[in-house]
């Protein structure tokens, strides 16, 4: 990288590029400006990476882009030794405070008691792909989803513990008849773990047939590519489900086993099968913490729906359908925007062409914030560049005041719409007419002209940000990046999205059309939720059927010990409901009990 143009390109790309041929010293065009020389060849990472790169490249305006205000860059910083990361951020945010925050002589910490948050981050590399201090990681979902798997086998090691203890009875004649061929305790209890044993192997052997069967069902519904037999850590992975194997054995027979071995032989013999309350005591434990798992699960997956129903159907505060997100080049977006603009809506179809700097419905878009100046205060909101058709392309309503027009104020930077959050923030009840200033600018008032409804652009698990909207680059603060937006009025979509294909030819020769449209972008946003409920949703079933199934079974074992006594009673005039009330009546109040425990929890 010592060359000013030096780029790095990953072998699959130099491939792409030169075939063959060998790439070092050749001349690759960057959006078809910026020419750089490749200057090697970079392995690609064989491992999950949070850092994916196509091309490593320096920009030729890599100068002119060394200021405090840049947010384009990540910067690294390697150590001479290993630091804790809060001393590191300290060390940091000396220097930054130091060069660009310090006014007069007030010390940092002085800044900081005055209610100033400005400040810069840090993160260990090492940590930044499941336990980043600052972004966002998947690895305490996984852990959740870890968790609740062991629930689900712990509910089955439960289930089977349970029915074994309530059909020990069967096998009272077996132990009392053992005991006096003269086995001892041990041998039994060892006799009783092996057949345990060897029933959970075979389950196991089920369980693994099955995983192969729906992986390629899973791989697919939710986008990854997972393989058991052929996977590359099928040793640790081995040794994981042995681990496993030897936990669920030792939950689900270890007291089982005990239980049998324990049998008096005389009571046996003399057909005393009765081991008192203690044995029942237990069961019905076992009983409230499986009903408890399952009424957990229950719990979580109606809470995961209702949230999923609302987070679809509220309304976003803005229309996204049939509204074209068209990915361009900065030239076409800034400076030849109205050309641009121009040519597209000649097409038939096409309503409304607008551009922003934070598309709504980006899986990725700019959270920062500056501190823009209203009466004698600084108050930290999100900065968007737009056109004047913007709010009328997403149909966002209006509160207070007018939208933006053509007029020399509106298209200079003279003129600012905000969104409630931002009247609020300012506790603005008339806003309109209010002047605004940004950062180290304040000869330059923005006047703000309308107030729009809040809507949401990343999803309703975010909170809708404090915003100031306003048009050009013509005062105070450069910004670029976003999209242009095609509002479409056409039943026959094809026809209109054929004729900006051919426009987009003059357009932007050298580059082919990207698009996508906002509603599916924004749906898009919800599909890692969507894949959480649906695994929510499959530990809910299962538990409940395992635990429906373990009630089913003990219920049925214990009402044929009870044979006799059902006989009798229907003798003497007792009904189908007086019979089954007797039967489940304390089976219902133990899942009462489980119910009142997991709601709260859930």
């Amino acid at each position: 990288m010592n060359k000013p143009n030096a780029i790095v390109v990953p072998k699959e790309v130099s491939q792409k590029l030169f075939g063959n041929n060998d790439p070092v010293g050749k001349i690759v065009k960057i959006f078809n400006v910026y020419q750089n020389e490749v200057t090697a060849v970079m392995q690609t990472p064989d491992k999950p990476s949070y850092f994916n790169a196509q091309f490593i490249w320096r920009s030729s305006y890599e100068k002119e882009s060394m200021f405090w205000e840049n947010y384009s860059y990540h910067t690294y910083v390697k150590t001479r030794q290993q630091l804790p990361d809060e001393r590191l951020e300290q060390e940091v945010n000396h220097i930054y405070y130091d060069n660009r925050l310090k006014k007069n002589s007030e010390s940092l910490e002085s800044f900081r008691k005055a209610g100033h948050q400005a400040r810069l981050f840090t993160d260990a590399i090492p940590s930044l792909h499941n336990f980043p201090k600052y972004g966002k990681s998947n690895f305490t979902t996984v852990s959740v989803l870890l968790l609740l798997a062991a629930l689900l086998l712990l509910a089955g090691a439960i289930n089977f513990s349970n029915l074994s203890i309530a059909a020990s009875i069967r096998r009272a004649k077996e132990v009392g008849v053992r005991k006096v061929l003269g086995s001892g305790r041990r041998q039994l209890l060892w006799q009783f773990m092996g057949e345990i044993a060897f029933q959970c192997f075979i389950s196991l052997c089920l369980a693994l047939l099955l995983v192969n069967l729906i992986l390629p069902y899973f791989n697919r519904e939710f986008d990854i590519s997972l393989s058991f037999f052929r996977s590359t850590n099928i040793l640790a992975l081995s040794a994981q489900i042995v681990s496993c194997l030897l936990i669920v054995i030792m939950l689900s027979g270890l007291y089982p086993a005990v239980f049998l071995s324990n049998y008096n032989i005389i009571k046996v013999l003399m057909g005393n099968y009765s081991r008192g309350t203690k044995g029942a005591v237990f069961r019905n434990a076992l009983i409230i913490v499986q009903f408890t798992l399952s009424a957990l699960f229950i719990t979580g997956t109606l809470i995961i729906s209702s949230q999923m129903y609302y987070m679809q159907m509220k309304d976003k505060g803005f229309s996204g359908e049939q509204v074209m997100r068209l990915e361009t080049s900065q030239r076409t977006r800034d400076a030849n925007f109205d050309i641009t603009r121009n040519i597209l809506m000649n097409i038939p179809g096409v309503q409304q062409v607008s551009k922003t700097t934070t598309v709504p419905g980006d899986a990725v878009s700019d959270t920062s914030t500056i501190p823009y100046k209203y009466g004698g205060k600084d108050y930290r909101m999100a900065s968007v560049k737009v056109s004047t058709d913007y709010f009328n392309t997403l149909h966002i309503a209006l509160q207070q005041g007018r939208f933006f027009n053509s007029g020399y104020a509106d298209q200079n930077t003279r003129s600012a719409v905000i969104n409630e959050a931002a009247a609020k923030m300012m506790d603005l009840s008339y806003p309109v007419s209010a002047s605004i200033a940004f950062p180290d600018c304040d000869s330059v008032p923005v006047a703000i002209i309308g107030v729009v409804k809040d809507f949401n652009v990343s999803g309703l698990e975010n909170k809708v940000q404090p915003v100031v909207y306003t048009i050009g680059n013509k005062a105070c603060r450069f910004q670029s990046g976003g999209a242009i937006l095609l509002k479409l009025n056409s039943t026959h979509m094809q026809q209109p999205i054929a004729a900006i294909e051919q426009a987009w030819k003059k357009i932007e020769p050298d580059f082919p059309i990207r698009y996508t449209f906002l509603d599916e972008n924004f749906e898009s946003l919800f599909a890692s939720y969507i894949r959480l409920q649906k695994i929510i949703n499959f530990f809910g079933f299962a538990a409940i059927f395992i635990a429906v199934m373990g009630l089913f079974a003990l219920t049925a074992f214990l009402t044929s010990q009870r044979i006799k006594e059902i006989s009798i009673r229907k003798i003497l005039g007792a009904g189908f409901g007086d019979l089954g009330l007797l039967l489940s009546k304390d089976f219902i109040r133990l899942v009462v009990i489980a119910v009142v425990i997991a709601m709260p929890i859930g």
